[in-house]
């Protein structure tokens, strides 16, 4: 009704977290589908994620990194499934 204020207040159902990568880690993309590389064991694996969204150098990951504790983004498109990967800082 006219005249009648009211304070409201919307808060999500669930928050849910994602993972951000860089871009540079991304070596394929079609959609929301993209791949990268894990490093396991000085071996670079290539793994298939779910993509959230792109947001300036960053890829907000929704589902394929469980687990994973490294992504290969610095020559990224320059490894190949099984190639072994030195760490260098």
């Amino acid at each position: 009704a006219s005249g009648m204020i009211a304070d409201v207040r919307i808060f999500p159902r669930s928050e849910k977290q994602y993972h951000f990568i860089p871009v540079e880690a991304l070596v394929e993309a079609d959609n929301n589908t993209g791949y990268i590389f894990i490093l396991q064991d000085s071996t670079a694996h290539k793994k298939k994620i779910k993509i959230k969204e792109i947001a300036g150098n960053e890829v907000a990951v929704e589902e394929g990194l469980e687990g994973v504790s490294e992504v290969i983004s610095s020559g990224a498109n320059y490894v190949t499934e099984n190639s072994k990967v030195k760490i260098v800082n």
